[in-house]
């Protein structure tokens, strides 16, 4: 979960622990990345405008890494209140697999998750 409103992280990261997991949280895109560099996650919530490294240049670090080092590709999740048409294609242009739009519902969470995981067992199943 990566997001720099403390109130929107708060918000989320509720969810996401009422739905059963222990998410691990960034406050920018560098700290995104290094928290990837380090561990193996299925599945990032990626706000996209932030403070010091966006979403988008940190979505490309991240398959930037992905490619030279070999590793599986993880699913990357916008989340914005940017809902515009280019908006959106900006994300996906950056590597991005989904848009969630803020303020986000649980249902919209439960969504992503779902098309995040049910990606990962149709190509080889969650580690």
């Amino acid at each position: 979960m990566v997001e720099d409103d403390k109130v929107n992280l708060k918000l989320i990261v509720r969810i996401l622990r009422e739905l059963g997991y222990e998410p691990l949280t960034a406050p920018n895109g560098f700290e995104a990345v290094a928290i990837f560099e380090e561990e193996n996650p299925d599945c990032i919530l990626m706000d996209v405008q932030m403070p010091e490294m966006d979403g988008l240049e940190a979505t490309r670090k991240i398959r930037n890494l992905e490619s030279s080092r070999q590793r599986r590709p993880v699913f990357i999740s916008a989340l914005t209140a940017n809902i515009l048409p280019e908006d959106q294609q900006r994300c996906f242009d950056a590597g991005m697999n989904a848009y969630l739009n803020k303020p986000v519902k649980s249902q919209s969470i439960v969504n992503v998750l779902t098309e995040a995981f049910t990606g990962r067992s149709q190509s080889g199943g969650v580690e």
